[in-house]
């Protein structure tokens, strides 16, 4: 049995029928790209934040202080 699961064997088998191999690998890609947009939905943002008081941070207030909120375009 473990025989059949040799790299020479997985190679021949992928050779001999490379549709179903693409196709195999396209349904793992499309199911991988569902599971991250379930998985990962409430995970990511683009919204950020600073821990602490670093001095970027302090910077960024003190432009905005003297040139005003910046403008996102």
């Amino acid at each position: 049995m473990l025989s059949n699961l040799s790299t020479e064997n997985l190679a021949r088998a992928s050779a001999r029928k490379p549709k179903r191999v693409l196709f195999v690998w396209l349904l793992i890609l499309i199911g991988a790209m569902a599971a991250a947009g379930t998985l990962l939905a409430d995970g990511t943002s683009t919204e950020f934040k600073f821990l602490g008081d670093p001095e970027s941070k302090r910077a960024l207030e003190t432009l905005e202080e003297f040139r005003g909120p910046e403008q996102i375009t």
